[in-house]
């Protein structure tokens, strides 16, 4: 590098709409914040000809930068950050003869990541399941990074914008949750936890909900009690005050999702509850920021211990293991990362 403060990388990214790739802009955005806090620059001109390394937020865009047609730059990417999207996620549900919900690792994303020099996954067990599955190339684990200001939201306007969003009284309590669009088996569950609790609000997000893509799950809410409130991604704002003031944050997907949104749950201290299909295990810590439960059934059993506040406090260690894992740290790493492999 020309100097100690520049990183010559390049972010690529196809990303047309914040809201369709909520995940995947997320990421983006907090990952060039998380080097400009270690006061490091990167490079923003895609014809700048210091450019060494591109990183590509998609890893189907590999072969897409190819203004430097020739030059031997380096390739990163990024794997499991965005499995709520329908562009950028590599496992799709598969069902077994026996109608048990499987996970499927299509074949040609082996050939695909292993074009890369360096790939990012948000744990040791993403990592794992890329080897598993063949994948030949660098894998170097680096925690999405979450920008914990934006949750500061104390005496400002934005707090309460859930409240006038879902037309609910201010301050009443709410659990919410985000569902895979295809996700037919979780888009069930929480249908019957309504049905079961239907004293508690429960906020739904599906991902393209009003598209053809989440079709598999719509019909699940076309007659859903009155307890159950269903929406496609929000906007910045209204997302914020939904995680600042939710009583509870619930995952109840058949594979792993939300890495991003459990650290934002984190952040702002809110009590998880999640089955253990639903996350990595390195990420979602049972008894340690998050309550875990094995099937839905005992799920259904810790919902209700949380309601009558028999759950453990989990608090402190959210705190911890976000203080541990804050966004300047996950930069660093990412810092520590590009020199290990490509050098200074």
């Amino acid at each position: 590098m020309q100097n100690s403060d520049i990183l010559n990388i390049y972010f690529y990214d196809n990303i047309k709409n914040d809201l369709d790739n909520f995940e995947s802009s997320c990421l983006r955005k907090n990952l060039k914040a998380s080097l400009e806090l270690n006061d490091y620059r990167y490079l923003t001109n895609a014809i700048d000809e210091r450019i060494e390394a591109v990183c590509y937020l998609n890893f189907n865009d590999v072969n897409r930068f190819n203004y430097f047609k020739g030059k031997d730059f380096k390739k990163i990417t990024f794997a499991f950050y965005s499995e709520f999207e329908n562009d950028f996620k590599i496992l799709s549900i598969n069902k077994d003869k026996s109608k048990n919900t499987l996970y499927q690792f299509k074949e040609s994303y082996v050939k695909t990541l292993s074009e890369f020099d360096l790939i990012f996954t948000p744990s040791q067990e993403a990592k794992k399941l890329l080897l598993d599955n063949g994948v030949k190339t660098n894998i170097e684990v680096l925690l999405p990074p979450i920008k914990r200001t934006k949750f500061e939201l104390k005496d400002s306007d934005v707090s309460k914008l859930v409240y006038i969003y879902f037309h609910i009284e201010e301050n009443s309590k709410y659990v919410y949750t985000v569902l895979d669009s295809k996700d037919e088996k979780a888009a069930e569950r929480i249908v019957e936890l309504a049905r079961i609790f239907n004293n508690v609000k429960f906020i739904v997000i599906i991902p393209g909900y009003h598209k053809k893509e989440a079709k598999p799950v719509n019909k699940y809410f076309k007659r859903c009690s009155q307890n159950l409130f269903v929406c496609s991604i929000l906007s910045e704002d209204i997302y914020n005050s939904l995680v600042y003031n939710a009583s509870a944050f619930i995952l109840l997907n058949s594979l792993y999702t939300g890495s991003f949104e459990l650290l934002e749950a984190y952040t702002c201290l809110v009590p998880t509850l999640a089955l253990s299909s639903s996350a990595f295990k390195d990420i979602l810590i049972d008894k340690e920021n998050s309550c875990v439960y094995n099937d839905f059934d005992t799920f259904i059993n810790g919902f209700n211990e949380f309601l009558v506040d028999k759950l453990p406090n989990l608090k402190a260690n959210q705190r911890s293991f976000m203080k541990a894992n804050d966004i300047k740290q996950v930069g660093r790493k990412f810092i520590d990362c590009y020199k290990k492999y490509f050098g200074d």
